[in-house]
């Protein structure tokens, strides 16, 4: 869980408001319309005299274009609605069930447009507002029972867009796009006032318009903008991930699963996904699916996996999407470059199991040809999936490097999901593919008769927006041998072994430089003032098998049910690359090379 559910009851979506105060039907407020447009509601005659300064240019507006009313009206029946005033009020309910996500798809565009200095809040002439477009769904044989506010209308197109689009056209709408720049005006004389006082980090306001392809509804917003509570750079990951996190708000919204704050109160920014239903006899309400990422991506929900979502072809998950504005403060980092760090120290705490189990996949996927490591076009990588397990009552002394992270999953994937997304994806896709191109041509240029090719290996945190590439190179072995259902089990067991000891303090170690591929287990201790050591528990697992390591029995291994005791397997590993110790040692040191130059 990212933080406890807010249980409250859910406000009802539909009921009409105080245009001021927001106050409703919900709280036993009698409204009333106002007389001039019919299209906005008041709880009292206060509310209303306090409106009425940002209200009665549109409300005079609506008045006068008797004509352009008349025409709306008659366009808003073909799809049901009795009046463009109606229709009008449809698309406000739509909005307000997706509220959470055109709110924070807005944050994303404003930290796209103009990094995290959010200045374009500060623009001034005003040149470019954000628009999202919508179109609606319903049709007159649409009973009004059954006419779900979150899916009455589909989002179209959304991104900036320039006032003189408008304001080249009909003099009204000149007159239109000037009265919404002197209510932006007004809005942020009157923020600097009142909620600058409050909130020092307010920048200004973005006009946001909500408008529609059907008659033409415009709803205007003055957004206020805050900079963000860490400092962010954009680069073309985080970008990448920006425009993903853009492009799965817009999924939840044509897909009618609205998304709402877990806790209001504590992490506004994680949404969770619902649906909103209609009980019988009451209004139409919003109920959450499920209250984790983490458990919808490990299978762990009882609605099961969304429909479409994989189609979308997001590069990171949903839950390390929520998490790119406050990303590492739940896991006491100040910034990502902090976690960024420390993943890099946990890969090589246990760099010698990720390196193995690397090379287990190979044999298992191709076989000792490695052959999936000289894919022309490269169509798979293989990933990591780590989880976090640091939180912000860990001191920093006691942040063992081998235990801050956890592997929870580890395996091939394709790449096009990353290569097919927005650009900012294909870039750093296209990046990497370069580095790649680099490397292997370097390692080309030594002749080694062993040499096959370079895999990109994948790194990410759930509930984090970090995406590391490695590049790691790959070496046949010095001889072949056949790929039995005996050899896979092997294969496999030490696969399992070494994802044991990456949950675990007992990180794996060569003991003996000579004998590299031979991995005992040890642990990581540090003396005051001075670094994460790596220390052997013993040297030779027979001693481990005969009760004499010193060090007691290990515990879960015997849970892990291998076919083989680790020493066993750690023979077996040895073997497979043969006894020339000069290809193993110029073998494990270009492996080494490799990672750390990536990071």
């Amino acid at each position: 869980m990212p933080a406890e559910a807010d249980t409250t009851s859910q406000p009802e979506i539909g009921r009409r408001k105080c245009e001021k105060c927001n106050k409703g039907q919900q709280e036993g407020y009698k409204l009333r319309k106002c007389a001039g447009c019919s299209s906005v509601m008041y709880c009292s005659k206060e509310c209303q005299k306090e409106s009425w300064a940002e209200h009665k240019t549109f409300c005079k507006r609506i008045k006068t274009d008797g004509y352009l009313q008349a025409y709306r009206d008659m366009k808003a029946q073909q799809f049901g609605y009795e009046s463009a005033v109606a229709l009008s009020q449809a698309m406000t309910d739509f909005t307000e069930a997706h509220a959470w996500a055109l709110q924070h798809a807005t944050i994303a565009h404003v930290l796209l447009r103009s990094g995290p200095s959010m200045d374009i809040a500060l623009q001034e002439p005003r040149t470019e507002m954000l628009r999202f477009r919508f179109a609606c769904q319903t049709t007159p044989d649409t009973p009004r029972a059954q006419r779900n506010p979150s899916t009455t209308f589909k989002l179209l197109e959304y991104g900036f867009f320039p006032f003189s689009y408008y304001m080249d056209g009909f003099s009204h709408n000149n007159e239109l796009i000037g009265d919404t720049l002197q209510l932006c005006r007004d809005s942020h004389e009157k923020n600097l006032k009142d909620l600058k006082k409050r909130r020092p980090d307010y920048v200004g306001v973005v006009p946001v318009m909500y408008t529609d392809l059907t008659i033409s509804v415009q709803l205007y917003f003055m957004v206020p903008i805050f900079r963000p509570p860490r400092s962010l750079t954009i680069d073309n990951f985080m970008k990448a991930s920006l425009h993903d996190f853009t492009r799965f708000c817009a999924w939840t919204i044509n897909a009618g699963i609205p998304l709402r704050a877990v806790n209001d109160r504590t992490i506004p920014y994680y949404g969770r996904p619902g649906r909103v239903v209609r009980p019988k006899g009451k209004g139409w309400t919003w109920e959450p699916l499920f209250d984790d990422w983490g458990d919808y991506e490990e299978d762990r929900v009882p609605c099961g996996r969304l429909p479409g979502l994989a189609e979308v072809g997001l590069m990171l998950p949903p839950g390390a999407l929520m998490h790119l504005n406050r990303e590492t403060r739940p896991f006491g980092y100040d910034s990502t470059v902090a976690l960024n760090q420390a993943m890099h120290e946990y890969t090589e705490a246990h760099q010698w199991a990720i390196h193995s189990t690397i090379l287990v996949h190979i044999l298992l996927r191709s076989g000792p040809s490695m052959a999936v490591a000289r894919q022309e076009p490269l169509e798979d990588v293989l990933r990591f999936r780590l989880v976090c397990q640091s939180t912000p009552g860990t001191p920093r002394s006691h942040r063992n490097p081998a235990t801050t992270f956890r592997v929870v999953e580890h395996g091939f994937c394709s790449l096009a999901p990353y290569n097919d997304g927005p650009p900012q994806n294909r870039q750093l896709c296209a990046e990497m593919l370069t580095d790649l191109k680099t490397y292997h041509e370097g390692i080309l240029r030594t002749n080694n008769p062993h040499y096959v090719g370079v895999l990109p290996i994948m790194y990410f945190v759930q509930g984090v927006s970090i995406l590391q590439f490695s590049l790691f190179p790959v070496f046949r072995p010095p001889t072949d041998f056949p790929m039995g259902r005996g050899m896979k089990a092997v294969l496999g067991a030490l696969m399992r072994y070494n994802s044991y000891t990456m949950g675990t303090p007992f990180p794996l170690r060569a003991a003996d430089k000579r004998l590299p591929c031979y991995a005992v287990p040890g642990r990581f201790s540090r003396e005051k003032g001075k670094q994460w050591t790596w220390q052997a528990l013993f040297d030779d697992w027979d001693e481990y098998n005969a009760g004499r390591a010193g060090c007691g029995r290990l515990p879960g291994i015997e849970e892990l049910q291998l076919e083989l005791p680790p020493g066993a397997l750690m023979d077996f590993y040895s073997m497979l690359w043969g006894t020339d110790t000069a290809i193993i040692g110029r073998y494990v040191i270009l492996k080494g090379t490799s990672i750390r130059q990536q990071y």
